[in-house]
């Protein structure tokens, strides 16, 4: 049995982690030597939708007319952020509380609604029109995408090209060229992540850092050597 000596290499967009290896077994079919390397793949996208959390508070002498206060706000709070073009599919209440006031004489109620605003560019208004309606606490803004799953593929591509491109410098300091490919094992599930930057997209309306959602991309791609 032979063996070829393992070779390290730095790679242009990722690290490699295994080296050339090959075998042969007497009696039997010589078995193709082969080279297994990792590659990476980024995509950068600007955000185009942002989740926004709602809140609604109210107050009344009796939990009656907390919860009464409560809702006359909460649907104003619906009617106004719709008026401005946001699908009815998009606003989800996310809970809602009632109980005893402990700063007031009375009960107060509170009801949370999560927003998706398809356009970045409007999130300013839609704040603008849910507070006017009745809206008193804003928990949360988060950015993302609507094509991650696009995206997704495009970073994949990128890796398994970034793979092959590793492994031809491996196998060209053999003195080698690469055949065709044996196995892809995908190493990531596509998740998105938030880059901030310090020259981020600011939104028209709010001084909002959009920054950029990085989709990244992992393979382990094995080659047969010619």
């Amino acid at each position: 049995m032979r063996r070829l000596k393992q070779l390290a290499a730095l790679v242009l967009t990722g690290t490699l982690l295994l080296a050339m290896a090959g075998c042969s077994q007497t009696g039997s079919a010589q078995q193709p030597d082969t080279v297994t390397v990792a590659g990476s793949g980024e995509v950068l996208l600007e955000p185009d939708l942002a989740v926004i959390n709602l809140g609604v508070e109210s107050t009344g002498a009796t939990p009656e007319a907390a919860r009464s206060a409560n809702a006359t706000a909460v649907n104003a709070t619906v009617d106004a952020v719709k008026a401005l073009g946001v699908e009815e599919k998009d606003i989800q209440t996310s809970s809602m509380n009632l109980g005893e006031s402990y700063t007031t004489t009375g009960y107060e109620m509170s009801t949370r609604l999560t927003v998706t605003v398809r356009s970045v560019d409007s999130i300013g208004q839609v704040l603008d029109a849910a507070i006017a309606a009745g809206t008193n606490e804003l928990n949360n803004v988060r950015f993302g995408v609507s094509s991650g799953e696009e995206a997704y593929g495009q970073a994949l591509d990128a890796a398994v090209e970034s793979a092959r491109q590793s492994a031809e410098k491996m196998a060209a300091a053999e003195g080698r060229t690469l055949g065709k490919v044996l196995s892809v094992q995908e190493e990531t599930s596509g998740a998105v992540t938030v880059r901030a930057e310090e020259d981020g997209t600011l939104t028209d309306s709010e001084n909002l850092l959009l920054g950029r959602d990085s989709v990244t991309a992992e393979v382990i791609v094995t080659f047969e050597l010619n």
